[in-house]
Parts: C-alpha cells; sequence; structure tokens
C-alpha cells in the first residue's frame, strides 16, 4: 500500500459476516449487512480523504481466492448502484426545486395579473393577497432547500460510495485469527 492510501481494517472471522444473515444466495448477489455497512461508512467518516484500502483481517483457513473474487465484484457493484442512486436522488431533488420554484413563481404572477385587472383597492385583491403571497413564498423558500441544502448533503454520500467504488478490497491472513483458532481446538482436544 502507497503511504498516500489509508487503510480502514475489518476483522472478519469468516466471509458471511459481510453479507446479511438472512440472504442465502451466492456471495456475487448477496445482500450486504447492514452492520458491515455502518461500520465500513464509519471507519470512512473517521478520515474523509480518497484513497483508501480496505483489507479484511481473517482467518488464513477461511480464506478462497474464488470467493475473494467473487466478494471484491459484489462489493464494488453495490458501492456502484449506491453512487449511482444517490446521483439520481440529487437529481431529481433538483428538479423537484425547479417545479417548487416554477408553481410559487406562477403564484406571484397569478397574484399581480388578478390585482392589476381587479384594481389594488378591492376586496377580492386583499383575499387573493392574504392566500397567494405565503403560498408563493413557502414554494420560494422550499424550492430553494430542494435545490442547494438536501443535494448538499447527499453529495457528501456521493463522494463517499465513489470513494469505495474505486477503492481496493484486499483479504489478509489474520494471525491472531489462527491463532485463537488453533487455542479453542487444543483446549476441545486436551
Amino acid at each position: 500500500m502507497s503511504d498516500d492510501l489509508r487503510e480502514i481494517s475489518i476483522s472478519l472471522d469468516g466471509y458471511d459476516d459481510i453479507f446479511s444473515d438472512f440472504d442465502p444466495r451466492p456471495y456475487n448477489q448477496r445482500e450486504l449487512s447492514e452492520d458491515f455497512l455502518k461500520e465500513i461508512q464509519s471507519r470512512y467518516r473517521e478520515d474523509r480523504r480518497d484513497g483508501f484500502e480496505v483489507h479484511f483481517n481473517m482467518p488464513a483457513s477461511q480464506r478462497d481466492v474464488k470467493a475473494e473474487a467473487l466478494i471484491k465484484k459484489r462489493l464494488h457493484k453495490y458501492f456502484e448502484t449506491e453512487a449511482k442512486e444517490t446521483n439520481e436522488e440529487i437529481t431529481r431533488l433538483k428538479m423537484t426545486g425547479v417545479r417548487w420554484f416554477l408553481v410559487g413563481a406562477a403564484l406571484q404572477v397569478a397574484f399581480f395579473s388578478i390585482v392589476l385587472w381587479a384594481g389594488d383597492t378591492t376586496l377580492v385583491a386583499r383575499i387573493i393577497e392574504v392566500i397567494f403571497t405565503p403560498m408563493a413564498w413557502f414554494f420560494g423558500f422550499t424550492s430553494v432547500d430542494k435545490f442547494v441544502n438536501e443535494p448538499a448533503y447527499l453529495r457528501g454520500k456521493q463522494n463517499m460510495w465513489k470513494c469505495f467504488t474505486a477503492c481496493n478490497f484486499v483479504f489478509k491472513e489474520s494471525l491472531v485469527g489462527d491463532s485463537v483458532d488453533n487455542q479453542k481446538t487444543q483446549g476441545v482436544a486436551d
């Protein structure tokens, strides 16, 4: 690993730690564990540098190179899908913001048109002003929230998903796990 990359280390007892306990499908289709996803996101948030590797430490007796290749592909596919869905959500929110802004602007134009047509002093104009002005402001301010604030939050998530998509997943032998397994085996034999 180069000095520019940071390492996120996760200890595993086996490959099933990465996946949902309730999903019996093969590794290349299986749902990822919520606990695993929360942990890996938590570790990412500790240091948000873009370049990192995720190291899975597990007992040598549990490792299978073919399974690891499938798992790496599954992880990359999952994170690519999350990045794509987050990007679509950002686009959807921005479009909602534009629509809300247009509704607010249309309400203001309608109000001003009625005032010009009916005259500013009529009771009808005042009632319409009381109804349309708060609605127009609501749509205007909410559109800013939909267009600016919510996508800003999602851009942070999108960046995280992109980082995980680009990262390298490395499976390593954990000597500690093997010695614990050996001690358990020897303890049973004694």
